[in-house]
């Protein structure tokens, strides 16, 4: 599992393959470890697997700055890590439905 500094904690990631970069966003309580049983690893395909902000093995951080918003600014902080550019396959669960009002 690698690890992204941010913002004094460390958010964890799972990354699985390599190619087309795939993220995968678990659902509220939940980790990266769901990802792992709906997706079997792909020829050509790299899955992003983090776990966001007090899910997982991520830490919770200072709890002033839990948000959705904090965590849709550290999946965009883990993608530029990565040396990805805009746009990419992104599969989004709770986030998605925070930014759209859903």
């Amino acid at each position: 599992m690698s690890e992204l500094r941010r913002g004094g904690m460390a958010m964890r990631c799972q990354v699985r393959g390599e190619g087309l970069p795939f993220l995968f966003l678990h659902g509220l309580g939940g980790s990266s470890t769901q990802g792992l049983g709906l997706l079997d690893p792909l020829e050509g395909v790299c899955q992003i697997l983090p776990d966001l902000r007090g899910h997982g093995e991520t830490e919770l951080g200072p709890v002033e700055e839990l948000s959705f918003s904090a965590m849709a600014e550290d999946v965009a902080a883990l993608w530029r890590s990565r040396g990805l550019g805009r746009g990419g396959p992104v599969s989004f669960s709770h986030l998605r439905a925070h930014e759209t009002g859903s």
